[in-house]
């Protein structure tokens, strides 16, 4: 039988499973393309911006591609650069393409899911358990949201799940699999640095598996392999007087008066948007809506601003004038003056509204989560104002 988990039709099995990751994602990629729902919203837009200095003008900088400046930039979005250089070398290969190249995660991810049955079914190859957990993966609401657009979190899963199958695997056959498990590794932390806490799961199996100093041994080595292009990375930023190490770009809200010039002059509109953004879905998409207009051509930037971020009539004036310098600005990021300018307005928003910024925000934000557990699948939605916008009726 086709799901029988039998050696003998394993790779009938595995590439069940591959269509079955691959399919809805490639039709939700389908469905954003034939709607006209632009690929590169929110944090897809960095990512895509610095792949496109990668292959005009050989360099990794959020400046306009189109102008050459090639300003240094430290991290993608905070994260090390995996991504963009990945979506550089493909346009080198295979022409510059976006849906090619969120196929192509798709692609990997669907090869992981694969992997991940194929290495389940090699110890439980007569049972269901390797059809629950692959088809869980693949199917599940929580994980296809990230494949509609071009984001660092679809490439992580692929790394994740690469790692997961090599702990598996190194689980059955009783000792690490080196090489498989610090390649993933430093796949996974080279695309985002959150994943830096993988090395938790990794140490758990080499102490089961092997004595103390054995696995320490062993985990200074994958620890070892797998750092030398981060730190080959801060080595390159020390030499542009930038970030050595990944921070964010905005501090929480609650640490705004302590915010670092750097977090200022590069994350200043996201700190002031949080002052006031309570997780309400109008709210949010129109900070972030706002940021890719920007990004395209910057004239519907800052347009129909929400009641709600005016905490007095004074900075309606001012924001409107911020508005329009922006506007009238030829670039595709916000400038330096112009981040400092947002994160002086936030820092207005703290002092004479404390109550609303510190309490009020993140309880609005709690509540939100806990009465809407699958917010994230607010990503599916075609929204049918941009459609509209995009399809000739």
């Amino acid at each position: 039988m086709l799901f029988s988990n039998t050696r003998r039709n394993a790779k009938t099995c595995t590439l069940v499973v591959f269509f079955f990751a691959a399919l809805p994602r490639a039709g939700l990629m389908y469905a954003a393309k034939e709607y006209g729902y632009p690929l590169d919203e929110g944090d897809a837009r960095h990512y895509l911006l610095q792949a496109e200095n990668l292959f005009q003008n050989s360099c990794f900088s959020v400046s306009n591609p189109a102008f050459g400046e090639c300003e240094p930039t430290a991290f993608a979005n905070h994260h090390y650069p995996l991504l963009p250089f990945l979506l550089a070398a493909g346009w080198k290969l295979f022409g510059k393409d976006t849906v090619l190249s969120l196929g192509s995660i798709i692609i990997l991810f669907s090869l992981a899911v694969a992997l991940l049955h194929w290495t389940i079914a090699q110890a439980f190859p007569d049972q269901p358990l390797p059809w629950v957990i692959s088809l869980t993966v693949a199917l599940s609401p929580f994980t296809l949201p990230y494949f509609r657009f071009v984001l660092t979190e679809g490439l992580s899963l692929v790394w994740i799940l690469f790692l997961v199958s090599a702990l598996l695997r190194s689980i059955i056959v009783g000792r690490l699999s080196m090489i498989w498990i610090a390649f993933s590794y430093y796949m996974a932390v080279m695309t985002r640095t959150d994943n830096i806490l993988l090395c938790v799961p990794i140490a758990t199996v080499g102490m089961i598996l092997h004595p103390v100093h054995v696995a320490l041994k062993k985990g200074m080595l994958i620890a070892f392999m797998a750092t030398i292009m981060p730190l080959s990375w801060s080595i390159r930023n020390l030499g542009h007087d930038l970030a050595v190490f990944p921070l964010s770009p905005y501090p929480m809200v609650i640490d705004i008066e302590s915010a670092t010039e750097v977090q200022r002059v590069e994350g200043g509109y996201d700190i002031w948007w949080r002052t006031w953004a309570s997780s309400n879905d109008d709210e949010v998409e129109w900070a972030s809506w706002s940021a890719n207009f920007l990004h395209r051509d910057g004239t519907e930037f800052g347009r129909d601003v929400p009641d709600k971020m005016l905490f007095h009539p004074e900075q309606k004036l001012q924001l409107a004038t911020l508005f329009e310098a922006i506007r009238s600005y030829s670039g595709r990021v916000l400038k330096p003056e112009h981040n400092e300018a947002f994160f002086r307005l936030a820092l207005e928003n703290v002092q004479l509204h404390p109550l609303q910024v510190y309490p009020e925000v993140p309880r609005l934000i709690v509540l939100s989560n806990q009465q809407n557990p699958f917010k994230i699948m607010r990503l599916l939605r075609l929204d049918m104002y941009f459609t509209l916008q995009n399809v000739d009726m």
